[in-house]
């Protein structure tokens, strides 16, 4: 073997060393900062009030589960619908915090939770701890409830609405063509938030700082993509990023983003926008938090929610 397959097979075995090194002493730090702590502030608990007019029912989910889901239908008889996906810590009922206006003009909701629960009343289920990141299985149980959708509202014109991960996942969701528009308040990337979080992390676990500071951003993907194919593994869940969802959304988009989310960061919607090949409208919301610009700016936030259905809905 010649001097430089020599110096090459030990610079792949270094590489190695290092890889493995870092597998098993940083990834399941990584992952249990990321994914045992709540990072996300639960919201605020809503509900509807008892004389509203709901009608609760069952969407199928598989032939053992179901998903609970509710209907509010408009003031004025309407074809428009709002399909709502709910944040991380939240129920179905949290529609009525963010778009309890939209039955007042002329728009259903539709409105269900991302846990199936078991067909039989008889069989008690283990709660699974509900993780902030997005899963396929929940953008499955999002694709069933559009399935119902196009089976039961056939020319209704159908938007979706949705909350942090529910924001998320609904960006994932969007492409399908039964989709008018989609509301995104609070979307996020999950390698762009891990990111963010094990940039705070490595001042903590690698010192001196300045070889801290030099970690390229690289190095960070590489251990957002890893830390996602643990957790899933050890979760028996599969976590994506919608980066490889949104390049295909063509759909007019209205993008909330809370001017003071400590999580979020606007060059993280920049960036997202930027793959989106659709028309992307995005209001900051100054002075809130995250998911809370419906708190800090009410009316202005009924008021462009309604704006944009009437822009994107013909009817």
């Amino acid at each position: 073997m010649t001097p430089f397959w020599w110096w090459f097979s030990g610079f792949l075995s270094a590489v190695a060393v290092i890889l493995v090194f870092v597998f098993f002493r940083y990834i399941p730090i990584i992952e249990r900062n990321a994914f045992e702590v709540p990072r996300f502030q639960a919201p605020k608990d809503s509900r509807p009030p008892a004389n509203l007019k709901r009608r609760k029912f069952k969407i199928p989910y598989d032939t053992r589960r179901a998903i609970t889901a509710e209907y509010i239908r408009a003031k004025e008889p309407s074809r428009r619908l709002v399909v709502f996906c709910h944040e991380t810590g939240a129920d179905l009922n949290s529609w009525y915090r963010h778009a309890y206006f939209l039955p007042e003009n002329g728009v259903d909701v539709l409105t269900f939770d991302f846990k199936p629960r078991a067909l039989d009343a008889h069989k008690t289920e283990e709660e699974a701890q509900p993780y902030q990141w997005p899963t396929l299985q929940d953008l499955r149980c999002l694709e069933r409830v559009l399935s119902w959708v196009a089976l039961q509202r056939q020319g209704y014109e159908v938007a979706l609405f949705g909350i942090s991960k529910g924001a998320t996942v609904a960006a994932a969701a969007a492409p399908s063509p039964l989709i008018r528009s989609v509301l995104l308040d609070g979307a996020f990337s999950t390698h762009l938030t891990l990111k963010h979080y094990m940039k705070k992390w490595v001042n903590i676990y690698v010192s001196p700082k300045r070889i801290a500071d030099g970690v390229p951003d690289w190095v960070y993907i590489l251990l957002s993509m890893t830390t996602l194919f643990y957790a899933s593994v050890r979760k028996n869940l599969s976590f994506f990023s919608i980066e490889r969802f949104i390049v295909k959304l063509t759909k007019p988009v209205f993008w909330i983003h809370a001017a003071k989310d400590y999580h979020v960061r606007l060059e993280h919607v920049e960036r997202l926008r930027k793959r989106i090949p659709g028309v992307t409208d995005l209001w900051v919301a100054e002075g809130a938090g995250h998911s809370q610009a419906v708190l800090r700016h009410p009316e202005e936030y009924h008021r462009r929610v309604v704006s944009f259905i009437d822009k994107t809905f013909s009817g």
